[in-house]
């Protein structure tokens, strides 16, 4: 059965031997390429300043412990267990109930974890492991890949594991779908295991390779707006928007078999075939289309230093997540309109999945206060929950540190 209890702080949650290891797992945020990544095209992440921080020290037993300070639990569990659960889910084809859905949701995460590790041969050992950090929860960015990756990243270096870590995205990815039940892509995952502090991440989700951007620093900050709002149908609107860009990648691939997914689609190629779609369908597949093209234009103007021209490709992204792909919702664009209407800021968009949740902007740092206090008379006034921000540069992905 699980146990789970009200978590100690670190220090006495260590009581036994001190922790060897820090692990920093930051959350991350995508400048652009929205909905591309399952049509395997490119998305463009960073990892913010906010993390996670797992101490972990190893045991004596096969017990793994975990405290988290934001949910104030600890919850533990035998490798045996873990073992068991991992085999009673390959047992069933991966179908539910998922073999951790009785143990509180964070956990489920920090188990999965443990059990994909053993799917794949990989060496676990008995651990405590002690969750804290300035990563806000439930906000959109990405604290739950965070999770898997610091948890991941905790078990195998404590027992000499030297993991690639494009493998350990892969697994991290792979443990949501199949221990937590979350149909994720792998950009999270990938993002915070392998950003370069002070540049952006140009991530290809066909074949996972990558290309770090400079970004610049000096003269662009990362500011991340929260409607705090999450309206209920989206969960049922994303999966229409998948099978939407499936029925264009089929009727694309009839005139070029070549077409494997929207990636490879030009504008001509959806020209020609526009009238055998539906208006929606057509709809879907202009945004993915043009937002890999918009994507690779905005790499581009960060390799320039065209700066002004960056806004321009996130208003027009955005402007194509309202009206073509029609994930954005009123709470999205009435930030992003007071965030373009500020002195200081150079675009705004909304990022994520949408129907709520976060909007990005690029502000020049000498006008974030001001563009913070503008947020507050222009937007909060006028909504029933304040916009919550946070500001950013792009920064490392997860670190390792050994402690004395």
């Amino acid at each position: 059965m699980p146990r789970a209890s009200h978590a100690p702080r670190a220090a006495a949650f260590f009581s036994e031997q001190p922790p060897r290891l820090r692990i920093s797992a930051p959350g991350r945020v995508n400048l652009i390429g929205e909905h591309t990544d399952y049509n395997d095209g490119f998305v463009m992440p960073v990892a913010t300043e906010q993390a996670l921080f797992i101490q972990a020290a190893p045991r004596r037993d096969d017990r793994l412990r975990v405290g988290s300070a934001a949910m104030d639990q600890t919850i533990e569990a035998t490798l045996e267990q873990i073992a068991a659960a991992r085999a009673a889910t390959i047992a069933s084809a991966r179908v539910a109930p998922r073999p951790f859905d009785a143990w509180p949701t964070w956990a489920a995460y920090v188990l999965g974890v443990a059990a994909m590790l053993l799917d794949e041969g990989v060496a676990v050992a008995g651990a405590d492991l002690f969750i804290d950090g300035d990563l806000p929860l439930g906000a959109g960015l990405s604290s739950s890949a965070a999770l898997d990756c610091g948890v991941a990243l905790a078990l195998t270096t404590l027992v000499g594991s030297n993991i690639d870590r494009v493998r350990l995205a892969r697994l991290c990815r792979t443990a949501d779908h199949r221990y937590v039940g979350t149909p994720c892509g792998i950009m999270d995952q990938f993002a915070c295991l392998n950003c370069r502090a002070g540049c952006a991440l140009i991530l290809d989700c066909r074949d996972l390779s990558f290309e770090h951007v400079p970004f610049p620093t000096a003269d662009v900050a990362i500011l991340i707006a929260d409607t705090r709002v999450r309206h209920a149908h989206a969960e049922g609107a994303y999966a229409r928007r998948v099978a939407e860009c499936r029925e264009a990648t089929r009727i694309l691939a009839a005139r070029r078999p070549d077409i494997r997914s929207l990636r490879d689609a030009t504008p001509d190629d959806l020209r020609a075939a526009a009238p055998d779609m539906s208006d929606a369908v057509r709809r879907r597949a202009w945004h993915v289309i043009d937002e890999n093209r918009r994507l690779h234009r905005f790499a581009d103007d960060l390799r320039a230093g065209r700066l002004e021209t960056l806004g321009e490709t996130l208003a027009a992204g955005h402007a194509s997540l309202r009206d073509l792909y029609e994930v954005s919702c009123r709470e999205l664009d009435d930030l992003v309109d007071v965030l373009c209407r500020a002195p200081g800021v150079l675009g705004a968009r909304m990022t994520g999945g949408g129907f709520g949740g976060c909007v990005v902007a690029l502000v020049r740092p000498a006008a974030v206060a001001e563009v913070q206090d503008r947020l507050k008379s222009e937007y909060d006034q006028t909504h029933d929950r304040p916009a919550r921000t946070w500001v950013t540069l792009p920064s490392a992905g997860a670190t390792v540190t050994v402690l004395e």
